[in-house]
């Protein structure tokens, strides 16, 4: 009985053998030539077997380069999420009292008379939390306001840029508090003012850390919202600190004048400043 043989002469231009058998695959699926063709040899020439040259999708669209999502920014955020473990573990107690630190005037606070517990490293810990993700939260919050754009190459360092800004200002704010308390207060109300500023600092980088996280897996729309509300709590736990400060010290009606200077000198314009340092560096760093 005759066999219908199909046979494959090669193009001298083509060289993709492995196509040329997938190809003849697809159309004998079961290896066996069907009566319909003819009991002629079939010539196929390779050169005219489609070869599949690409495989993405003609509307296929390239993942974007996003710090929100780079892991440099995970690492950042876990050690944060560490560092507020740790103060939890070791001073849960003393967290507790950083809430009336923001609002008391007591001068005379004995809950930790026989304390045992570091309690300058538990608010160091926390306001180093403030540093990291407030500094992950103004990368956000200058990206989403168009103020520098994310870079692949190199977009792990605004964030740390980010990060040192906010170091920066918040130990140039406690060096100015000390150096104004020393010479205007005495050490009870200095020491009261100084509590309230680390308190806020800490109450406020608890929000930041959970801003930060879910800014950092969300669309652009949660990070511009949730660098949006970060601002506002910031603004407004600066404000409760003012606020004692002004309780603190305002005596009479002629410290108002020295009082508004402070605001525009320490609360104001460093932080302007600041900002503006990070967003010229961080423009630098992407040209």
């Amino acid at each position: 009985m005759p066999h219908n043989n199909v046979i494959l002469h090669p193009d001298s231009t083509a060289t993709d053998s492995l196509a040329a058998d997938s190809v003849f695959s697809a159309l004998y699926p079961d290896g066996v030539v069907p009566d319909s063709v003819s009991s002629h040899s079939q010539l196929i020439e390779v050169a005219q077997i489609p070869v599949i040259e690409h495989h993405k999708p003609l509307n296929a669209v390239e993942p974007e380069f996003s710090a929100f999502f780079s892991s440099g920014t995970s690492l950042l955020l876990t050690i944060s999420f560490l560092l507020v473990a740790f103060s939890f573990r070791r001073g849960f107690r003393y967290l507790s009292t950083i809430v009336r630190n923001l609002f008391s005037l007591n001068m005379h606070n004995d809950v930790f008379k026989d304390r045992t517990i570091n309690e300058t490293l538990v608010i160091t810990n926390l306001i180093a939390n403030t540093c990291i993700s407030g500094g992950i939260i103004l990368y956000f919050l200058l990206c989403s306001n168009g103020l520098f754009s994310v870079s692949a190459h190199n977009s792990i360092m605004p964030v740390l840029v980010c990060i040192a800004t906010c170091a920066a200002l918040i130990l140039f704010q406690l060096l100015a508090y000390k150096v104004l308390a020393f010479t205007f207060s005495d050490h009870e109300h200095s020491k009261l003012w100084i509590d309230g500023n680390n308190a806020s600092l800490a109450i406020v980088g608890f929000t930041f850390i959970l801003l930060a996280t879910m800014a950092s897996i969300g669309s652009d729309t949660t990070v511009a919202a949730m660098a949006t509300l970060a601002l506002i709590l910031f603004i407004s736990s600066r404000f409760v600190f003012i606020i004692k400060g002004f309780r603190i010290f305002f005596k009479k009606i002629p410290m108002l004048f020295p009082f508004i200077l402070y605001l525009c000198a320490i609360e104001i314009v460093p932080v302007l400043f600041f900002i503006a340092a990070a967003v010229n560096l961080c423009n630098y760093l992407q040209s």
